[in-house]
């Protein structure tokens, strides 16, 4: 079997030459053209002095070129690294620092976000157009010189070097293995299903490893399309001109679009025109209440998954014919899960503990050289989860997101879901606040709808008839919106940084009855 992802890439080629992969703004490249684009990208790194061992940073948003310049450096034995154009200039800078990249592909708009920086390798390649300092891509492509094929990686070689969100701190450097990735992919097409004539669409960021291994990746080794979307700020219109023109079977979402559309109504001739099969949700918990407006309005499944980037990223999913509501699904085939408690040992179906997770899709190196895993090949998630006697994988929080108070674990999650059933709230998020007296508190910063007049203690209220008054928040602040990283994960430290009201003073009265 193939073990590396150029190696995947080239078989699809062979089987489906003819079949389109990318569809982006009225355009379709076939397998055979995108091939033929990744080889005169590579040849052009390798002019470039790029080899196998490297590193290749990515700074762009979503166009066809991209994705070429993923596979072109994968080609040639590089690691790429995917950065998020949206950074600034010194956010990029120290990435580019830690990564120590050969070399640099940015799009347009990137590009003059990083001139002048001190750190920017010699080796500067523009996706498109012309500009000073940089060679143009697409043009020295067409006239790349010897047509040999580059050594090529080997399956343990980096293919990925991503840095996690950084939603508690300085974000972690993850190097993914061509095996890693590939095992991944061909996880979820044994447990979720998609086929070669599936169509995938992909308008959430290729910077991230839950859009490349599931947008890309998955149809690349399937020989499926991808809709590649720029820019969803008209979420309207890419619906209708995306989803509905391109016929997109499966839809790929992060919580905060399934919140949208769960409020929103949906045209009742999208409704029966959509060719949707299935929705996956990940990179955030998905609100349980959320995903029965969704199906009703979309009129089919929304699968909710768990992953994160050291497992590259998927471990869990439900499945179409085998899913329940609020869990985020069994492991998919291939993945170990255990739950441990606090002295690693395996805890009872339906306890909770800290999810540990085993399989060939799980890295063995951060940067620096140090192991994510046990000698036992065991990953520490950091999740707080539990399992139930069907092996439906349920995530409660964050480990260092669990609230303690007076010794109780409360969870942001549950108290978010309660906040997300008011009609009045868009979007809400929970830390604990220190307290004198009982350890900590939540505290909930909520999105109110617009032209919401609800007040904090009309949702405490609210609140009191659905948890124990010791989950209820002490306090209940408004924002326009919540802090977001790149993936759409909540920023809690920011919350958390946040002065308390009044001046930093301590949070008012407990509701009665709390402990």
């Amino acid at each position: 079997m193939v073990s590396t992802l150029p190696g995947a890439l080239e078989q699809t080629i062979s089987r489906r030459p003819n079949r389109p992969f990318l569809l982006f703004e009225g355009k379709s490249t076939t397998y055979e053209d995108f091939g033929l684009a990744v080889r005169a990208a590579a040849r052009v790194l390798l002019e470039q002095g790029v080899r196998r061992g490297d590193r290749v940073a990515l700074v762009a948003g979503n166009v066809p070129a991209a994705v070429t310049a993923i596979f072109a450096s994968l080609r040639v034995g590089a690691a790429i690294v995917p950065i998020n154009p949206r950074l600034t200039s010194s956010e990029i800078d120290a990435l580019l620092q830690r990564a120590e990249v050969r070399a640099c592909v940015a799009d347009a708009p990137s590009a003059p976000k990083m001139e002048g920086s001190a750190v920017l390798p010699p080796t500067r390649l523009l996706l498109e157009g012309d500009r000073e300092g940089w060679l143009p891509l697409a043009a020295r492509a067409r006239g790349a010189g010897p047509k040999s094929d580059p050594p090529g990686p080997e399956p343990d070689d980096d293919a990925l070097l991503l840095f996690t969100s950084g939603t508690e701190g300085t974000p972690r450097g993850v190097l993914l293995s061509h095996r890693n990735l590939l095992t991944n992919a061909r996880q979820l097409e044994e447990g979720v299903g998609p086929t070669e004539k599936d169509r995938f669409l992909l308008f959430l960021p290729v910077f991230h490893v839950f859009s490349l291994t599931v947008c890309i990746l998955l149809p690349a080794i399937l020989g499926a399309a991808v809709v590649l979307v720029r820019s969803a700020h008209n979420f309207p219109a890419m619906m209708k001109r995306e989803v509905l023109y391109r016929r997109v079977t499966i839809f790929v979402a992060v919580p905060a679009v399934y919140n949208a559309l769960a409020r929103k109504p949906v045209p009742y001739l999208f409704q029966k025109l959509n060719r949707i099969r299935m929705m996956i949700s990940g990179a955030a918990p998905l609100a349980a209440g959320v995903i029965e407006g969704v199906e009703r309005r979309m009129g089919a499944p929304l699968l909710e998954g768990y992953g994160l980037t050291e497992a590259s990223p998927v471990v869990s999913v439900n499945r179409p014919a085998r899913r329940k509501n609020g869990s985020v699904g069994p492991p998919l085939p291939g993945v170990e899960v255990r739950v441990a408690g606090s002295r690693g040992e395996e805890l009872p179906p339906g306890e909770a503990g800290e999810l540990w997770v085993r399989g060939g899709n799980v890295a063995h190196r951060f940067l620096g050289g140090m192991s994510p895993v046990d000698r036992e090949g065991w990953l520490r998630t950091g999740d707080w989860a539990s399992v139930d006697e069907d092996g439906f994988l349920t995530i409660h929080d964050r480990v260092k997101d669990v609230i303690l108070v007076r010794g109780i674990n409360v969870y942001p999650r549950e108290i978010e879901e309660a906040l997300g059933e008011h009609d009045a709230v868009t979007a809400a998020a929970v830390v604990g606040a220190p307290d004198p007296r009982r350890g900590e508190v939540p505290r909930a910063f909520v999105v109110p709808a617009e032209g919401s007049t609800t007040t904090e203690e009309e949702l405490r209220t609210f609140l009191l008839d659905r948890l124990a008054p010791f989950k209820v928040p002490r306090t209940i602040e408004f924002l326009d919106a919540l802090p977001l990283g790149g993936t759409g994960k909540v920023l809690r430290r920011v919350l958390r940084e946040r002065p308390l009201p009044n001046d930093g003073a301590h949070p008012g009265p407990a509701p009665r009855g709390a402990p």
